[in-house]
């Protein structure tokens, strides 16, 4: 249905964190529009997946993509907390 990608470019935690809102609210709103559940990297085929789950999972994709999560442990974001707020959005506390 779509591919969103979080570029690599900020300079500030506040800078990335803007964006890193906005990446959230976009993955929630396209699972949304798709009809998809709002899981991260499970086995069911529905759901959002990202570039590590594909190269891990899709066979002869010759892929060594592991983003987003080395890019948002940089910044603070661990893959637990990544799959809470695709799961249940932002609250306050993140960021």
């Amino acid at each position: 249905y779509a591919a969103v990608e979080l570029i690599e470019s900020h300079s500030t935690k506040e800078e990335f964190m803007t964006d890193y809102r906005l990446y959230i609210e976009l993955l929630r709103n396209l699972a949304d529009e798709a009809g998809l559940p709002k899981t991260l990297d499970t086995g069911s085929l529905a759901g959002i997946k990202t570039h590590e789950y594909c190269t891990n999972n899709q066979p002869n994709n010759h892929s060594d993509h592991v983003d987003p999560y080395p890019y948002l442990a940089k910044w603070g974001i661990s893959r637990e907390q990544f799959k809470y707020d695709i799961e249940n959005g932002l609250t306050i506390e993140t960021g």
